[in-house]
């Protein structure tokens, strides 16, 4: 008899550019805590959170999603950084008792309607987490209502591969979540692209690579460079990484590309840009490209304080 849950009331769609990483070991939990931007005592079988892991100089190797399914952590990181995600974390697994796992057997899927399952059974605040039998499923943020849904792999096999990836990384710009990539990978301070904004970076846990860079930053009111969103008229996506100019600046590259997409129904594609804060709202932002694109930028659904500061003291 075949007991596995009906997929189809998960309408799934696979996340190409997605990838999963397992971690398991009585020590996992431990280890993470002293390594990871976050307070892992927070992730539990119904809570998600957003992490990532800095170099010593504070700059983000790699940011993701991290879930607790079934005891184990499983990551779920840009498909382009799990090699150099995994290669970092190895180095301080030492006597620890950790396993790293590339190939879990479990993918994480899309997910944008649920069928034949009642709404109780379903997470409702962004990152809370449910299991609804052989499925861990995440609520995610955004303005659209979608999940991301933790699945064994042969799921794979029914997923409607016409796929809306496109969807996804909509969404994702839309609510202000980043996603590095390799041409990325070390380039930003956790700041830069918000991940204290959207609650991966705790003030109040021990130490971690990178953290004293970070916290002076935020103690101290260093922080110059935020991510906003922006949209341009451009054809096609500016490649993550893409400097951003300005030509009342000569000079000076005043921002770059974090992540973006193009969104067939406004004719426009949308990004999220790591800009310093004192050119927001500089209104000749150019894209350093063949064809420079005018910017228009965007705000995000998260209040940025150090916007809100120049607001407050006006012209």
């Amino acid at each position: 008899m075949n007991n596995k849950p009906n997929s189809n009331n998960f309408n799934l769609f696979a996340l190409s550019q997605i990838s999963v990483i397992e971690v398991s070991g009585d020590d996992s939990a431990s280890f993470f805590q002293r390594l990871l931007t976050s307070d892992i005592s927070e992730v539990t079988p119904n809570q998600s959170q957003f992490s990532a892991l800095l170099n010593p100089k504070g700059r983000v190797i790699a940011n993701f999603l991290l879930t607790m399914r079934n005891g184990r952590f499983y990551i779920v990181v840009a498909k382009e950084l799990v090699d150099s995600l995994i290669n970092r974390l190895r180095l301080y697994v030492l006597r620890a008792k950790v396993k790293i796992d590339v190939e879990p057997g479990v993918s994480f899927f899309g997910c944008r309607k649920l069928s034949n399952i009642s709404e109780s059974e379903l997470p409702k605040s962004a990152l809370e987490t449910q299991t609804i039998d052989e499925f861990t499923v995440v609520k995610m943020p955004g303005v659209e209502m979608r999940f991301g849904v933790f699945a064994d792999s042969s799921y794979s096999e029914i997923v409607n591969q016409t796929s809306v990836s496109e969807f996804w990384q909509l969404q994702d710009i839309n609510a202000g979540i980043p996603w590095l990539n390799q041409h990325t990978s070390e380039l930003f301070i956790a700041q830069a692209i918000n991940l204290d904004l959207i609650d991966g970076v705790s003030w109040t846990k021990g130490c971690y690579p990178g953290q004293e860079i970070v916290a002076r930053l935020h103690y101290r009111g260093g922080i110059n460079r935020r991510m906003v969103g922006a949209s341009s008229s451009a054809e096609s996506n500016p490649v993550p990484g893409t400097e951003i100019s300005c030509p009342d600046l000569p000079g000076n590259q005043t921002g770059t590309v974090v992540n973006s997409v193009i969104d067939a129904d406004c004719n426009q594609t949308s990004m999220l840009i790591s800009i310093p804060v004192k050119f927001i709202g500089q209104e000749n932002l150019l894209l350093s490209d063949t064809h420079p694109l005018e910017l228009q930028l965007e705000r995000l659904p998260y209040s940025i304080p150090e916007l809100e500061k120049t607001k407050s003291r006006g012209p």
